[in-house]
């Protein structure tokens, strides 16, 4: 879908920063965007968030440098192909697509990103969510792929690969379980930089949109796979990381230094917080399990 206001700048509170986005063409397509007007700020707003160093995203640039990408990661999505890399020292990031008529590609330098035009919503959305986590990778808060449900004042957060029914068991959760509500249904922000794992919802929400602003403690992490029965269990500290680590952003684990920052975060995670595996029917048994074992009811 391509983009079509005359703001230059826009501001985002997102997982507890200030994401800024200058630029022209670029900064409307991302205006248009469903979901990002209910974490947008005012101009005057960044004085609330004091002591809160804004995150600055420059697009329309129109010169970056010109060395080749060294990639690590690649990845294809809706006919847009996305490669993470290096050009020289300095994180990259490219899109392309012939079909959809995307170039793009980003650069992490001077504690700020610098992008080209782009005017494909679809494209924007992963490129700014690529730029919240290298953003994030200096404190600890990444986009995390699952599912999450809120119940009793705290976040659960059920993870697993594509089609496993992370979305169904919440629903199971929110349809059945009063008080429970879904907080974010795809990737929202997961932060230790507080000192305890807290959950904020995210722009990026998957299929089903589901925009919140708010943030709870992490009360537990579910791993789901598919069973001919319902049964749940606690997972060691190595099972522990297995379960949760692939959820973190993929491209990070190909780098020596972004690898050890997630797993630093994932650890911190760990000391805190239970990881179970949850092997289930899509039914209401299986949620009604997975409360019991979580709330003890």
């Amino acid at each position: 879908m391509a983009c079509s206001s005359n703001k230059r700048t826009v501001r985002y509170f997102i997982g507890g920063h200030v994401m800024v986005v200058n630029g022209g063409d670029s900064v409307r397509c991302v205006r248009e965007m469903n979901g990002f007007d209910v974490f947008e700020i005012g101009e005057n707003s960044i004085e609330k968030h004091d002591g809160i160093e804004p995150w600055i995203v420059n697009l329309d640039e129109k010169v970056l440098s010109l060395t080749p990408l060294k990639k690590v990661y690649e990845v294809e999505s809706d006919g847009i192909t996305s490669r993470f890399g290096f050009r020289g020292d300095i994180p990259a990031f490219e899109m392309e697509s012939e079909e959809r008529n995307v170039r793009f590609n980003m650069e992490y330098r001077g504690g700020q990103i610098f992008g080209t035009s782009l005017n494909d919503a679809d494209a924007m959305r992963f490129a700014l969510w690529f730029a919240f986590n290298l953003f994030g990778s200096e404190v600890g808060a990444y986009g995390v792929h699952t599912s999450c449900v809120v119940y009793e004042g705290q976040a659960v957060m059920f993870l697993g690969e594509s089609g496993t029914g992370k979305s169904t068991h919440t629903r199971l959760w929110y349809n059945n379980f009063e008080g429970a509500s879904l907080l974010n249904d795809d990737s929202p922000i997961v932060s230790t930089e507080s000192g305890k794992p807290m959950v904020f919802g995210s722009p990026w929400s998957g299929k089903t949109p589901c925009y919140k602003t708010q943030s709870y403690p992490l009360k537990a992490v579910v791993r789901l796979a598919q069973a001919p029965e319902n049964k749940m269990r606690r997972l060691n500290p190595l099972e522990s990381i297995t379960a949760l680590f692939p959820s973190f952003p993929p491209a990070f684990a190909k780098v020596d230094e972004l690898n050890g920052k997630v797993l630093d975060s994932v650890s911190e995670i760990l000391m805190q917080v239970p990881v179970y595996k949850l092997d289930c029917l899509p039914d209401v048994e299986a949620a009604e399990l997975s409360r019991k074992t979580i709330f003890g009811k």
